[in-house]
């Protein structure tokens, strides 16, 4: 019986000590993971741009600077894939500063910028710092345009008037030129036709939006073909579907019979926006006045 009884105790007391040894072991490693976080100064630039950014080392238990590592090793990943630099920076108290800068014949798309620290090669990559920052390469136009709406909002069926103006480089009206335009609703081509510019190098761009309109999705897309390339401006169609949020506001906010009072108004369309509104006020011997 004593045997048994001891034996037992014996396996109770290995169980204990393996199960201590390994929460003891799991709780090490947690107060000895390292985390990296990265603050870019933009996440869009532009070729021969700078990116500057700060670097925080943290243990990943409290959140608190990291006292494992003493030096942070930055790589910049082009869109390809492969590392465009390799950068190291010493840390004071878990922070510290750094920047590279992009080629002006950089190539445009997503770089990534990775970070680690000798500890956390003991795990996987997954384990490392990654943040996105994307190039922009910039082409300067050819031309200069402008397409704008008169009016704040269209519904269906109405006749949409679009305003469109193009110059060169030297600010000189382009005359007599012709171009083209596209409509699309709802992100299918509706209406696709042709124009050519005044002498002061304007058009009227004119289209009617379909009676069942059942979409406020709509784009007005400008081309024109100018010294062997072409050139294009977009702008979103202020559509209305009759959704409105009108509100009348008397003066002092109640109306008093037989006293003059001011009356605003506002109009909003589905997006929020002020819409275009025409009516009529009534009295009651129906009489109006349009305003």
């Amino acid at each position: 019986m004593k045997k048994v009884i001891y034996n037992f105790c014996l396996a109770s007391v290995l169980t204990c000590a393996l199960f201590f040894g390994g929460f003891a072991q799991n709780l090490e490693y947690t107060l000895t993971k390292e985390k990296i976080y990265i603050q870019t100064s933009h996440v869009f630039f532009k070729q021969g741009e700078t990116v500057f950014f700060k670097v925080y080392l943290v243990n990943a238990k409290d959140q608190r600077p990291s006292a494992l590592s003493t030096t942070v090793y930055v790589e910049i990943i082009n869109p390809s894939g492969n590392i465009l630099q390799k950068l190291n920076y010493k840390t004071d108290n878990g922070y510290s500063e750094g920047s590279f800068d992009f080629s002006e014949q950089a190539v445009g798309g997503v770089y990534k910028i990775r970070a680690y620290t000798n500890w956390m090669r003991n795990e996987n990559e997954s384990g490392f710092f990654t943040k996105e920052v994307t190039l922009q390469k910039v082409i300067a136009p050819r031309i200069l345009m402008k397409l704008d709406f008169p009016e704040k909002g269209y519904g269906a069926g109405s006749e949409v008037s679009a305003d469109f103006s193009m110059r060169n480089l030297s600010d000189q009206p382009i005359r007599f030129y012709p171009g083209s335009f596209t409509v699309s609703l709802g992100g299918r081509e509706f209406q696709t036709d042709n124009f050519k510019s005044d002498p002061q190098g304007k058009a009227k761009i004119k289209f009617i939006l379909p009676q069942d309109l059942k979409t406020n999705d709509g784009l007005l897309n400008v081309s024109i073909n100018y010294d062997s390339y072409t050139e294009a401006i977009s702008r979103s169609i202020p559509i209305v579907l009759n959704q409105l949020d009108v509100q009348f506001m008397p003066e002092g906010g109640t109306f008093v019979e037989d006293i003059t009072t001011h009356v605003a108004f506002k109009a909003l369309n589905e997006n929020g926006k002020a819409a275009d509104i025409k009516g009529e006020v009534w009295n009651n011997r129906g009489k109006d006045h349009v305003v």
